[in-house]
C-alpha cells in the first residue's frame, strides 16, 4: 500500500515526458483552480471568506507537491546529461520570485484584480512543457546516453 498518490510518477517505467505532461496539468489545474476559487468570492452567489480560505488549502498542496515532485523528477532527468552541462546555475537561477514579485507589483499599480494574475500566468505552465520537449528532442538529437 501506498500514502502517497503519486508514486507511479518516480517509477523508472514512466518517461519523463508523461511525468513532465502530468505535473504541466497539475500545475495548471492549481491556478486555474485558486482563479475559480477567488472568482468565487465576488461572484453572484459569493462563498464566505472562511470557507475560501479552507479551500485555498487545495490549489496550495496542488502547486506545493507540483513544485516538489517537478524538482525530483527534473533532478533525476539531468543524469541523462554529461557532467560539463549541468552546474549548480542550470537548474534556476531563482528568477520565478522576482517575476512574480513584479507581475503583483504590476497588476497592482494598474487596478487589475489579483485573481487575473493566475489565470494570466498559468499559460506558463505550457510553455515549460514545450521547452522541455524541444529540449528533449535536441537531446537525443546531439547527445549520445550511454
Amino acid at each position: 500500500k501506498t500514502l502517497f498518490p503519486y508514486t507511479t510518477l518516480f517509477r523508472s517505467k514512466t518517461s519523463y515526458q508523461k511525468r513532465i505532461i502530468f505535473l504541466a496539468f497539475y500545475y495548471f489545474s492549481g491556478y486555474l483552480s485558486l482563479f475559480l476559487l477567488l472568482n468565487s468570492i465576488d461572484g453572484p452567489n459569493p462563498i464566505s471568506k472562511d470557507a475560501a480560505f479552507f479551500l485555498s488549502l487545495i490549489p496550495s498542496f496542488i502547486m506545493g507537491t507540483g513544485s516538489a515532485l517537478g524538482e525530483a523528477i527534473i533532478l533525476g532527468y539531468l543524469r541523462n546529461f554529461p557532467n560539463n552541462l549541468v552546474s549548480g546555475w542550470s537548474s534556476g537561477t531563482g528568477l520565478a520570485g522576482v517575476t512574480g514579485a513584479l507581475l503583483t507589483l504590476i497588476f497592482k499599480l494598474n487596478n487589475i484584480r489579483t485573481k487575473l494574475l493566475y489565470i494570466t500566468i498559468s499559460p506558463v505552465c505550457l510553455i515549460y512543457l514545450i521547452a522541455f520537449i524541444v529540449i528533449t528532442k535536441l537531446k537525443s538529437k546531439y547527445i549520445k546516453l550511454i
